[in-house]
């Protein structure tokens, strides 16, 4: 059996067998071939629309180009931390332009198999670790966090209004993921079947949140991509997150804190009945930012009360870092 479009090569990297099970895979779930025959029996992208698909790749290349890595080959496809995630993700939406007879609107990526370089700060363990964690900010900015503790958190409402920021910019508020509509049945109160045109548009909503956004990883380009030339590198986030904690607890008491990487949803390729947390989710165009949040929510707002809150944590001498964009540690 061959492939209908050609696959971007790919390492003798597999999950290990006890990975694979936990996941009820085999080795054939890692095959190109098997990824076309899975688009050919649910073909989720069929109903999107070409310009909606054409985005969708260029995201993905660029989310390719960021994510994938030797290391991550050994994590299961399923999750959004494998590099087979990716490749499996790049060659459906491929198959899909080539369906349609249309090029892609970028050459598709090239993988690397190298080790990441050394002689870089200091990595987390593992993907998603949180064990290390990475705030990319302006020279302002990074001074008053890393010198004085000084910084705000925004609600998540704020960065709806963030035009022109495409790094930044969603709303946070309300998460959308789309069900491909011949795999979806809708019945009336009475049982009668009512027929889905297109796709099944479902949206994931909750009250407003402050949140305070950094990074699991460090990757020099996200300093572009931001457009900031410091990071401030948190290298003890247990002792960051309390400091944190106690600064807010007199302002937003009664509110509830909690810290964690986010998650990365395919708004595209969803289950009936799937979760997306609206705090601690993000459509995985996002993804290649690798992002860390901690949120403070109130279970009955329905809007913070202040788009920025400001807050002083302390200097973070003891559990910080302050790094240049060559990323060496700045004057």
């Amino acid at each position: 059996m061959s492939c209908i479009i050609r696959p971007i090569p790919t390492p003798d990297i597999r999950p290990s067998q006890s990975a694979l099970e936990s996941f009820r895979q085999n080795l054939g779930a890692y095959e190109p071939e098997f990824w076309e025959l899975e688009y050919q029996v649910t073909p989720y992208l069929r109903n999107l629309p070409l310009d909606m698909l054409m985005r969708r790749y260029m995201d993905l290349v660029r989310n390719f180009n960021y994510l994938v890595s030797v290391d991550r080959y050994a994590i299961p496809s399923p999750s959004f931390l494998s590099s087979w995630y990716w490749h499996r993700k790049e060659h459906q939406t491929r198959l899909e332009l080539h369906i349609r007879r249309i090029q892609p609107p970028v050459a598709p990526p090239q993988a690397v198999f190298s080790e990441p370089v050394s002689g870089e700060p200091r990595r987390p363990k593992y993907p998603n670790a949180g064990d290390v964690l990475y705030k990319y900010a302006s020279d302002r900015w990074a001074s008053d966090l890393f010198l004085r503790g000084e910084t705000r958190l925004s609600s998540a409402g704020y960065y709806g209004r963030l035009n022109g920021d495409e790094a930044r910019q969603d709303d946070e508020l309300q998460k959308r993921n789309s069900l491909f509509g011949q795999t979806v049945t809708v019945t009336s109160a009475d049982g009668r079947n009512i027929p889905v045109i297109g796709d099944v548009s479902v949206a994931h909503q909750g009250p407003d949140y402050y949140m305070f956004c950094v990074a699991c990883d460090w990757d020099a380009r996200l300093l572009d991509e931001f457009d900031v030339d410091r990071c401030v590198v948190i290298t003890n986030t247990d002792a960051f997150a309390d400091r944190i904690r106690s600064a807010t607890a007199e302002k937003l008491d009664g509110w509830h804190f909690h810290h964690n990487p986010v998650e990365y949803f395919d708004p595209h390729e969803q289950h009936l009945g799937g979760y997306i947390n609206h705090a601690m989710a993000k459509d995985f165009r996002f993804a290649y930012q690798r992002e860390y949040r901690f949120v403070w929510m109130h279970p009955q707002a329905t809007e913070s009360r202040e788009e920025h809150l400001g807050i002083s944590i302390g200097a973070l001498g003891n559990c910080a870092e302050l790094w240049s964009a060559s990323g060496q540690i700045a004057d």
